[in-house]
């Protein structure tokens, strides 16, 4: 059903009259900038249901209510509700759009109660089955192609969208989607701040819109997957030559946030090699298979973090495992390990970062009994802000060295979010953080095992690194 998130249903409240007249005399004495000042600090499900206050919380509760549209699953009450987004003092306020494509795919629901269950009521034979069917598959077609027709012509009136997000694990697409991705790139394209596309890598070249319109693009995050059913083992890497990576070439100027997630078996140096200084970027995150031929050249993702090393803060890393690797050799995380280690001389590398995250796939147990992340937190002594190790587990001496790296900051400046995986959890790891991590505000640990004392860490076996389901989750 297409909804914009709200605790209804179906559509908005019947507010045509305006509710300020029941809000009371002494509400339209109160400054607008008050008002709004006290609105900050309503949370958004109740606002949405202030809109009786006054105008002011009217306007708010609306925006509340139609900020969000998703147009991902339909029934009886998606037509009315379609029909009632036409008003364009709602499509006006819709922010943020998510789309499956399926939806002009989908067969619309019919209730149980039909013309046949009706008329064979009131005759004494049986209609048979055949003409049931006949009439509701008339009925659903018809219904199909309204609701087409009216999500084709809404999306026009969406103006003011800035974050369109785009999700189907199917393609071919829908016939009736070209003309609504055209609607929406010629609604809101120039306006559009954040996209995401999370599709199979065969069907990206109809989803992707036309670089030269998205102006005003700044956050962008692409997944691809594999087509299964294809035994073209070259396919995917075609399509990562001269489908992703030619666009990701010409937004490359105004991207600030860059997501690459992506299981398909391609090789994905072609992206990085098409990639070159991108002035604005500050956020990247890659999750990615690292081993060949998932990745032929490192070298190429070397020179691009290299080129940005100086606008760069946040940098999240993650190799992947995917489950259909042709002729890999050995686990991702293995190959991301040995390509940080023979880059830990790039003094350039993953330097001055603000967020550092390094989550390995837990999908295939690592041979490597390295943090690779290690050699370059020196680097970011300063500046460091917020630190996810999920690597292997480190002993107290290890995390004795890793918090002494940021121990000299005072509490308002220093690290604020750890996440780290530990051999023990005791007295001493408390002591530890409490006495050099003063401004720590989001503390995440895992370990294996709960002890008295650190020194018993060292007589315990370390055969299974890997922590249990024992979790601490602090929040100062």
């Amino acid at each position: 059903m297409a909804n914009s998130k709200s605790p209804n249903s179906g559509p908005g409240p019947n507010v045509t009259n305006g509710p300020s007249s029941r809000a009371g005399p002494w509400s339209t004495d109160i400054p607008a900038d008050i008002w709004l000042y006290i609105a900050q600090f309503i949370p958004s499900i109740t606002l949405r249901n202030l809109y009786s206050l006054n105008s002011l919380f009217l306007d708010l509760a609306l925006n509340e209510r139609y900020k969000e549209v998703n147009f991902l699953q339909i029934n009886q009450k998606t037509i009315a509700f379609l029909e009632h987004l036409k008003d364009k003092n709602l499509s006006s306020r819709v922010r943020r759009l998510r789309v499956n494509p399926v939806w002009f795919d989908l067969d619309l629901g019919l209730p149980k109660v039909t013309l046949r269950s009706i008329v064979v009521r009131a005759l004494s034979f049986d209609l048979g089955r055949s003409v049931d069917v006949m009439l509701r598959g008339s009925h659903q077609q018809k219904k199909r192609k309204q609701i087409d027709a009216l999500t084709t012509d809404l999306v026009v009136h969406f103006s003011n969208v800035t974050t369109f997000i785009l999700v189907t694990r199917y393609w071919p697409h829908p016939q009736s989607l070209p003309v609504f991705l055209s609607n929406s790139w010629q609604a809101f394209g120039s306006n559009l701040r954040r996209l995401t596309i999370n599709a199979p890598l065969g069907g990206f070249a109809a989803l992707l819109p036309s670089p030269p319109g998205l102006l005003s693009l700044e956050e962008l995050t692409l997944r691809f997957s594999t087509d299964l059913s294809s035994d073209d083992q070259g396919a995917d890497t075609r399509f990562l030559t001269y489908v992703i990576a030619p666009f990701l070439q010409q937004v490359a100027p105004r991207i600030k946030t860059l997501n690459l997630m992506s299981s398909a078996l391609g090789d994905h140096s072609v992206l990085f090699h098409a990639l070159d200084h991108m002035p604005r970027l500050t956020s990247l995150s890659l999750n990615i298979g690292f081993y060949p031929p998932l990745l032929q050249d490192p070298s190429s993702l070397t020179l691009f973090l290299n080129k940005n090393t100086d606008t760069l803060k946040h940098i999240k890393l993650q190799p992947l495992e995917t489950f259909r690797s042709p002729s890999a050799t050995g686990p991702a995380y293995d190959h991301f390990v040995q390509w940080m280690m023979e880059n830990a001389s790039n003094e350039h590398l993953l330097n001055n970062l603000q967020t550092l995250i390094v989550l390995p796939s837990t999908d295939i147990l690592s041979m490597s009994r390295l943090n690779a992340a290690t050699p370059y937190l020196p680097r970011s002594r300063d500046t460091l802000r917020n630190l996810v190790l999920g690597e292997r587990c480190i002993n107290f001496a290890e995390l004795t060295a890793l918090v002494d790296t940021f121990a000299h900051r005072s509490a308002d400046c220093g690290l604020k979010v750890l996440h780290v995986k530990l051999i023990s959890l005791n007295p001493q790891v408390f002591d530890l953080l409490a006495e050099k991590l003063v401004g720590l505000e989001d503390l995440d640990v895992k370990f294996n095992m709960l002890l008295p004392n650190v020194e018993e860490e060292s007589s315990q076996p370390l055969d299974d690194e890997e922590p249990t389901s024992q979790v601490l989750d602090l929040l100062f």
